[in-house]
C-alpha cells in the first residue's frame, strides 16, 4: 500500500507540473540598454538591445519579467527555466557573455550608465554561436526570485571581456512579437506540493 501510495502520488506531482511562457509586448515588457561612453543614454524605447564591447564601449541590458511577481508562482519550486533571446547580430561568435540579477530597481525609460542597478554574484555563463534564438537557463535565478531570496528586480545583461564582441538581441518593443524575449518556466505550484505531501504522510 505505501509503495503504491507513493508512486501513485509521485505520478501526479509529475503531472501536475505547470509550464507557462511569457513574452509581454511593449506595454507589459520592461528591458532597456546603456552604454559607458554616453552615461546618460537610455535606450528603453529601442526594438533591439545591446550587450558586450564594440571600440572601446561597453553595453548592458536590462530584462524584467514583472509577470513572475504574480502570487501564483511565490514558493513554488521551479524544475527549468529558460530566457530566450532572438539575437539579430552576434559579432564575436562563441564568446562568453554573463547574466545575473539586478541587485537594485531601475526604471525602463530613465537607467542609464549613472544610475544602473549592479548585478548580484550569481551569474550564469553562456556562448551565443549565431544569431537567431539564444536559449540561456536562467533556473537557479529564478528560483531565488520565487524562495523570496531576492526581489525580482530583473536580468542584467554584460561582457566583461573587453574585447569586439556584442549581441542585439530584440526587445519587447519589437515589431513582430514572436521574437521578443521569452520566458518559459516550468514549475510546481507550492500549495500542490504541500497538498501532496501531506497525501503521502497519511497514506503511511
Amino acid at each position: 500500500m505505501r509503495l503504491i501510495t507513493a508512486v501513485l502520488l509521485t505520478l501526479v506531482m509529475m503531472s501536475a507540473a505547470n509550464e507557462v511562457t511569457f513574452q509581454p509586448d511593449a506595454a507589459v515588457g520592461k528591458d532597456s540598454w546603456i552604454v559607458d561612453l554616453n552615461p546618460s543614454w537610455n535606450g528603453g524605447v529601442d526594438t533591439s538591445l545591446s550587450v558586450g564591447w564594440w571600440q572601446g564601449a561597453s553595453y548592458r541590458s536590462f530584462i524584467e519579467f514583472v509577470e513572475l511577481n504574480n502570487a501564483a508562482y511565490q514558493g513554488a519550486t521551479v524544475n527549468s527555466a529558460t530566457l530566450m533571446l532572438y539575437l539579430e547580430l552576434a559579432g564575436g561568435a562563441g564568446n562568453e557573455y554573463k547574466v545575473g540579477i539586478c541587485a537594485n530597481s531601475w526604471d525602463e525609460m530613465t537607467v542609464n550608465w549613472n544610475n544602473a542597478p549592479s548585478a548580484i554574484d550569481t551569474h550564469t555563463e553562456y556562448y551565443p554561436s549565431a544569431a537567431g534564438w539564444l536559449a540561456i537557463d536562467v533556473t537557479a535565478n529564478v528560483q531565488c526570485w520565487l524562495d523570496g531570496g531576492y526581489p525580482n528586480f530583473g536580468f542584467i545583461l554584460f561582457d566583461l571581456a573587453g574585447t569586439n564582441e556584442y549581441i542585439t538581441p530584440y526587445s519587447s518593443d519589437f515589431t513582430d512579437p514572436d521574437l521578443r524575449p521569452q520566458l518559459i518556466l516550468d514549475y510546481n505550484p507550492l500549495a500542490l506540493e504541500a497538498t501532496t505531501w501531506a497525501m503521502i504522510k497519511a497514506g503511511f
